[in-house]
C-alpha cells in the first residue's frame, strides 16, 4: 500500500532504458532565453477572462530556427514603434504573459534600441536629435 510516489519514480526512470525507445528532444528550438528574430505581422490578442481588451503582439520568425512564434509588445503604443520587417529582440518566459494566452514571448529590443528607450524619448529621427541638440546649448 501507499507505493505510489516509487512505482512512479521507477517508471520515469527505467521509461528509456531499453534501445529500440530513445528520450525523446527538442531539437528545433535551443533553450536560450533572447532570441533574434523579423516580424512578420501585428496581431491583436484577446485577453482570458474575467479582464476584456486586445493585447498588442507580432508574429516573429526567429532567425536561429525559422520558428514563427507570437510576442507581446510592451507600453502604450507600443506598437507604432515596430513596423513589419524590423528585427527585434525577444525574451523568452516559462509561463504566458499576464493574461495573454499562449505568448510566452516579450520584445526588448528594435534593432539596437530598448523598448524602454522607446517609451522614454519616442521614434525621434536623425535630424530632430541634432537640432535638438543644438538648441539645447544655445542657452
Amino acid at each position: 500500500m501507499n507505493c505510489a510516489r516509487k512505482l512512479k519514480n521507477n517508471r520515469k526512470k527505467n521509461k528509456y532504458a531499453g534501445k529500440s525507445k530513445s528520450k525523446p528532444s527538442n531539437k528545433r528550438q535551443p533553450k536560450n532565453s533572447h532570441y533574434k528574430g523579423v516580424v512578420i505581422d501585428k496581431i491583436g490578442i484577446e485577453t482570458k477572462q474575467p479582464n476584456s481588451g486586445i493585447r498588442k503582439c507580432v508574429r516573429v520568425q526567429l532567425v536561429s530556427t525559422g520558428e514563427r512564434v507570437n510576442a507581446y509588445i510592451p507600453f502604450d503604443g507600443g506598437s507604432n514603434w515596430i513596423n513589419e520587417n524590423d528585427e527585434v529582440t525577444i525574451e523568452r518566459h516559462h509561463k504566458p504573459i499576464g493574461d495573454i494566452p499562449g505568448v510566452k514571448y516579450k520584445v526588448i529590443k528594435i534593432y539596437t534600441r530598448s523598448m524602454t528607450y522607446y517609451n522614454k524619448y519616442g521614434i525621434v529621427c536623425r535630424a530632430c536629435q541634432r537640432i535638438a541638440r543644438q538648441n539645447k546649448h544655445r542657452h
